[in-house]
């Protein structure tokens, strides 16, 4: 499945860039399913002056039998005195999750974009 997402912080480019290598457990509400998928994410392809990144996240529902995974990439760009992040994703699901289809795994990866995009420039500000 394939995912856009972009948003923007107030925070200069190489600030943000630096800020995007932070990895953490990822907890998601579907319906009435509630899961928390823990694995580990490394990098494909980090170019720092191009301000790109490429990560594999590889992770395991802990609650059930399901597994996920993307490719993640990120580009980032000026934009004013902030910086625009453009996000693709190819994402993998199986298990409970992957039941609810590409609909609801897009409103969930926007809200989970969204909530991180609020963090992020929270804690850059």
């Amino acid at each position: 499945m394939q995912l856009h997402h972009e948003f923007v912080v107030r925070t200069p480019l190489d600030t943000t860039f630096r800020a995007l290598t932070y990895v953490g457990v990822v907890r998601v509400k579907v319906g009435p399913i509630t899961t928390e998928f823990a694995g580990s994410a490394r990098f494909l392809e980090c170019d720092h002056h191009a301000h790109r990144a490429a990560i594999l996240a590889k992770g395991r529902d802990t609650k059930a039998a399901g597994m996920a995974d993307a490719v993640v990439r990120a580009h980032l760009a000026s934009e004013g005195d902030g910086t625009r992040v453009v996000i693709d994703t190819e994402l993998n699901v199986s298990g409970k999750i992957a039941q609810f289809g590409r609909s609801a795994m897009a409103d969930i990866s926007t809200k989970l974009i969204d909530q991180f995009a609020a963090d992020l420039d929270e804690r850059l500000s």
